[in-house]
């Protein structure tokens, strides 16, 4: 029987959506949808902010703001919602700043343009994800002193998984930014490029801190805290640079090499009928006025047509065109060991002796594919010819009376294999590249910016030489002597300084960058015993049926 006595409630007006009545929960989960659309938009211009600090854009500036806005929005979000605002922030990053990928995968193979865009897209994505893992753990960190280390920490993490997982792509790390300020980058020969990514980020951090608490947020440190790190930052930075800068020792000597930048296109380096063309090139700039008398010339990446090693036409010009000038030449080329193939360079002195490095660390699909047998398609795919084989161990090449290291193209962005041959004795390291695959893009800039800490990392200087550009000279400061525009044909002569001076970088390696990722692990680790520790503690107790 129907309840008459019972109190109706007023019927308050109704709001409709899509012809449906609008509940409270929906209403609340309509507002939520906006808001998390207006941070996704916000985590889009984080990640355009990042791209634009790294070349050809050069805003260096404003990567210690950039991360401020993921920041932000990160305020009230947890796992898969602040997964996805960082994955946006990385996915837009990546993609300005690393799309010129594209146009190398056209180059180095068959892909069309779709094809190769989609490759690329793959690998934005998986760089996103490592940036969207970082925005998930910055987002359980609570307000406080300890969180001025543990986000810093949680980049750096990331970054050192970006330069291990599979191959390693440790390319446009953060501290890439800074490679013309000098001073600031001094650290790098203590705690090598991450400790400059660690110092970033804390920037970052407190700029947001000071943000959040005008804003309102819980906030725990003063205003008068949060500056003072600021200062601190800077500071040791600036101060640590100015001093190192004073207290090394000046070059014990100089050497006069010249670098040659022949900027030959790819189509007739990839053709086989252009060989006397291409060899004619080196001839007319090797015998440019300015290279009398030098008795040291440096040529690209892949500068012999071939295999050197087994080309008797490749080293009766070699002899011809170097040797019986008396000068000591230091060339890129293919060999061949039976039927192996590696991407090699090569010294050859005036009395015929060679010496030879393989290149270690190949680039994944461009050089090699990695997995073959779960990635048999590429190859034809790509229309790959064959694999390159990787070489047998770093070692140094003599180079007159000095010892040098030679990374390859992709090997100058490994901390690691510019170390081993300081470590190996290498008095300078001399990186050789064919940056033409790159066309005109960033590519090239990037590239050359990452040759920077290895100077400084090492207290070596670092020469390169590239196919069309970017060629120059970095002092063991990190100075840049030499910087020349992208395909423009060109010999230049350089004095390099060669020193004495070592770091702890050289003794250490990327201990920093280890040391960042053992904490990140011991953090994750406590965080869960937390979670489960506190979850046993005031779990509802479970009521059997006899019981009740």
């Amino acid at each position: 029987m129907e309840n008459l006595g019972a109190r109706v409630p007023k019927a308050g007006p109704r709001r409709f959506l899509f012809g449906q009545p609008i509940s409270a929960h929906s209403l609340k989960s309509s507002r939520a949808g906006k808001n998390y659309l207006l941070k996704a938009i916000v985590a889009v211009g984080s990640g355009v902010l990042l791209a634009l600090a790294f070349p050809k854009f050069e805003l260096f500036y404003l990567v210690f703001v950039a991360l401020v806005p993921l920041f932000l929005i990160l305020r009230g979000e947890r796992g898969l919602r602040a997964f996805g605002l960082g994955f946006i922030t990385g996915f837009f990053y990546y993609l300005i700043s690393l799309f010129w990928i594209s146009n190398a995968m056209r180059n180095y193979s068959n892909l069309g343009f779709l094809p190769s865009v989609l490759v690329v897209l793959l690998l934005v994505c998986y760089l996103a994800a490592l940036v969207g893992v970082f925005a998930n753990m910055v987002s359980f960190c609570r307000i406080n002193g300890a969180s001025i280390v543990l986000v810093p920490m949680f980049w750096v993490t990331m970054e050192l998984v970006k330069a291990k997982v599979i191959s390693g792509f440790p390319w446009n790390d953060l501290y890439w930014t800074l490679y013309q300020q000098t001073r600031l980058i001094q650290v790098a020969d203590i705690l090598g490029g991450e400790g400059i990514s660690f110092g970033i980020v804390l920037v970052n951090w407190l700029a947001f801190l000071m943000l959040a608490k005008a804003l309102g947020g819980p906030v725990k440190l003063g205003y008068l805290r949060i500056l003072a790190g600021l200062c601190l930052v800077f500071a040791f930075a600036w101060g640590y640079g100015s001093f190192r800068l004073a207290s090394l020792q000046p070059p014990a000597r100089t050497i006069k090499m010249a670098i040659i930048q022949p900027n030959i296109p790819q189509a007739m380096k990839l053709s086989g009928h252009f060989r006397g063309q291409i060899l004619r090139v080196y001839e007319q700039l090797a015998e440019a006025p300015q290279l009398k008398g030098i008795k040291v010339a440096v040529l690209p990446e892949a500068a012999m047509c071939g295999a050197y090693n087994t080309s008797l036409t490749s080293q009766f010009w070699v002899k011809r065109t170097f040797s019986e000038r008396g000068c000591t030449v230091l060339f890129g080329s293919l060999s061949r060991d039976d039927d192996r193939y590696m991407n090699s360079a090569f010294v050859v002195e005036p009395g015929g002796r060679t010496s030879r490095y393989d290149k270690v660390h190949l680039v994944p699909f461009g050089e090699y594919v990695p997995y073959p047998s779960l990635l048999s398609f590429v190859n034809a795919l790509a229309g790959y010819e064959g694999s390159l084989t990787e070489g047998e161990d770093l070692h140094v090449l003599p180079l007159r009376d000095i010892k040098v290291g030679v990374p390859i193209c992709y090997e100058i962005i490994f901390p690691e294999i510019s170390r081993e041959f300081v470590n190996d004795g290498a008095d300078l390291i001399c990186t050789l590249s064919n940056d033409a695959w790159f066309g005109r893009t960033s590519g090239p800039y990037q590239h050359f910016a990452a040759a920077v800490f290895r100077a400084v990392e090492n207290r070596v200087p670092v020469l390169r030489c590239a196919n069309s550009g970017v060629s120059g000279l970095i002092d063991a400061t990190g100075i840049i002597r030499l910087r020349t525009p992208i395909f423009v044909r060109r010999t230049d002569v350089v004095d390099v300084p060669i020193g004495k001076n070592t770091s702890l970088f050289r003794k250490l390696g990327n201990l920093f960058a280890y040391l960042c990722f053992a904490g990140s692990i011991a953090v994750g680790i406590g965080n869960s015993y937390g979670v489960k520790l506190a979850s046993s503690r005031y779990s509802v107790p479970r009521v059997s049926d006899s019981e009740v």
